[in-house]
């Protein structure tokens, strides 16, 4: 009977959790490659190190995806990331390679452009001050240059830059369904090679990182488990 109670908890954790809208595997730990994550195009997957990599072959578009439901309490979105193309400034193509990231809401579609990067360098919130031609919302977005992916590895002879981007949640996609998207942009063909690494990507509150589904529905078990035992034991 203990144990029925444990799993209707953990289920029932799960489920709650699950509404919440924490990331899942945002730090690409789990044994299945890319779990909670949706991969479109070429994916190099999770090289040595936990993170998950994307790569270009010719073909306009590499996507990784989530959806999930932002906390009414949330105030941050964050993730790391490293970009690397075999481009060189000295002799830049018309159209280099980029990598992107945004935040579409599922139901009206508010569009929130959180930073891109090529081998110019990064531009956090790049539809500052254009919203009304972008469609964008407004937002505050910063970024860490100082932050890097261990393991990552980039082109020797090309450009690589990386860094912690950073989203402070405007109050009007608290609570709904959103969808982030982290888009690779092959704009020059088969002329340069560019990859792209994702890592930490985390919903914070005031209080702290809010823990993935999973984490939340282990804690609830244990702490009835725990509470099952004191009650044993206080009627022996």
């Amino acid at each position: 009977m203990a144990f029925r109670l444990s799993v209707l908890a953990l289920f029932a954790l799960s489920g709650v959790q699950a509404s919440a809208g924490v990331i899942v595997n945002g730090d690409f730990s789990d044994s299945t490659p890319l779990a909670g994550f949706t991969a479109t195009g070429t994916i190099a997957g999770e090289p040595a190190g936990g993170f998950a990599q994307l790569e270009t072959d010719g073909s306009p578009l590499r996507t990784l995806e989530q959806t999930f439901v932002i906390p009414v309490g949330a105030t941050s979105l964050s993730f790391d990331y490293q970009f690397s193309t075999e481009a060189i400034l000295g002799s830049p193509p018309s159209g280099p390679d980029s990598f992107a990231a945004s935040l579409i809401t599922t139901i009206d579609g508010e569009f929130l452009d959180l930073f891109v990067v090529d081998l110019l360098g990064a531009i956090p919130d790049p539809s500052d001050g254009i919203e009304s031609i972008t469609g964008a919302l407004p937002i505050s977005v910063s970024l860490d240059p100082g932050v890097t992916i261990p393991g990552f590895s980039g082109f020797a002879s090309g450009t690589t830059s990386g860094g912690r981007v950073t989203l402070s949640f405007p109050t009007t996609v608290l609570g709904e369904e959103s969808t982030l998207y982290f888009d690779l942009l092959d704009n020059d063909g088969l002329a340069f090679s560019s990859i792209a690494a994702i890592d930490n990507v985390t919903v914070s509150s005031a209080s702290g990182v809010i823990p993935e589904p999973t984490s939340f529905a282990v804690w609830g078990l244990l702490m009835m488990t725990n509470s099952m035992r004191r009650r044993r034991k206080t009627a022996a």
